[in-house]
């Protein structure tokens, strides 16, 4: 209980502290202020904790509809924001940067663990995968599914080095697109006309 708590007073510290405007997010702290843009491994690894702590509430306090609801919802935007800002929409994958800074003339993505830690691209499609299976989200699965397929030939090719995308391929599941049911028929009143 006292990890758990220690996590999610981090996790509210950086929410309060390190958003921006519109949804951006920051990946340093000096001097009390936080700046430089974060990148895609900062959102990714902060989405993949957050999940994490919404399922800790889910186990531990699972009548407490308002926190669930929050990490949810705090997931969901850094999904968002993550998958606009860093997704590339014709191979796949989470690039490192935005593109948007002129000094940096390409644009790199790697699916590979680095040394101890899971790469970003398959903390992400894990994050992903359980925030689309969480709001039975089509647009979530399929955003992990692009991810994991985007480095699956690399993975198979060299699985000790992708074994966090392994791992998020074998936690993917496909969720159906939400059907809203029809709208019953009005009963019909008989009388004696």
């Amino acid at each position: 209980k006292e990890w758990r708590e220690i996590a999610e007073r981090s996790a509210l510290f950086v929410q309060k502290n390190f958003s921006g405007k519109n949804g951006t997010w920051f990946r340093r702290w000096i001097d009390g202020k936080a700046g430089i843009d974060a990148l895609a491994e900062d959102y990714a690894y902060f989405f993949w904790g957050i999940m994490e702590l919404y399922k800790a509430a889910k186990f531990f306090n699972p009548d407490s509809e308002k926190q669930l609801n929050d990490w949810l919802n705090l997931a969901q935007e850094l999904a968002d924001t993550m998958t606009a800002k860093f997704f590339d929409e014709k191979y796949g994958g989470l690039f490192e940067n935005t593109g948007e800074d002129k000094n940096i003339f390409a644009r790199f993505k790697s699916g590979i663990d680095f040394n101890s830690l899971p790469s970003p691209n398959a903390l992400a499609a894990m994050a992903l995968s359980e925030l689309a299976q969480n709001l039975e989200e089509k647009k979530y699965s399929d955003y992990a599914k692009k991810i994991i397929d985007c480095f699956s030939r690399d993975a198979n090719n060299n699985p000790l080095s992708y074994l966090s995308l392994i791992e998020a391929s074998l936690q993917w599941k496909p969720v159906k697109k939400k059907t809203v049911p029809p709208p019953e028929p009005e009963p019909k009143i008989l009388t004696d006309e």
